[in-house]
């Protein structure tokens, strides 16, 4: 799931898109259903900003990593990548194979969803097939394949 990531004075922290309590701004998801973009809507003259643009009214789509600035000075980052999850695929599609040992998938076999924007390769978490974990690096893009709420692979500071 998507997140914000803030300063807390010390460190920068993650909170939900739920916990974003401010009255001039608002984060959406368009169509949840279809993993449908995250939009920003801004009302008033708010003096929102995203990535330095001023942001009067409206909606913005929100992009992986954007910074969003408050008009009281908050300053807060848009995560579109959350920790990965495992799942079960009931029936999975004949044709789908595992990026990392080409193998297809048998029903009700644990799998991970890479979570990266863009990625969403499937890939084996068994035992004996732990294709996911196997390496430090999803099998097609650069996200991590920890399988803990750090497996997003960056932080705010290191942009």
């Amino acid at each position: 799931m998507a997140r914000l990531w803030r300063h807390d004075g010390n460190e920068w922290a993650t909170i939900g898109i739920a916990d974003l309590a401010v009255d001039v701004a608002v984060i959406l998801r368009s169509d949840a259903a279809t993993g449908g973009a995250w939009l920003l809507v801004v009302a008033g003259a708010a003096g929102v900003a995203i990535n330095g643009d001023r942001v009067a009214v409206g909606a913005v789509v929100l992009a992986d990593r954007d910074e969003i600035l408050l008009a009281d000075g908050t300053r807060l980052f848009f995560s579109a990548t959350s920790a990965p999850v495992l799942e079960h695929f009931a029936t999975p599609p004949a044709d789908l194979r595992c990026p990392r040992c080409r193998r297809a998938f048998a029903p009700a076999t644990p799998v991970v969803r890479c979570p990266a924007p863009g990625c969403g390769v499937v890939h084996h978490q068994t035992e004996d097939l732990p294709c996911f974990t196997y390496a430090d690096r999803c099998a097609v893009c650069p996200q991590p394949t920890r399988l803990d709420d750090a497996a997003d692979g960056w932080t705010p500071e290191e942009l």
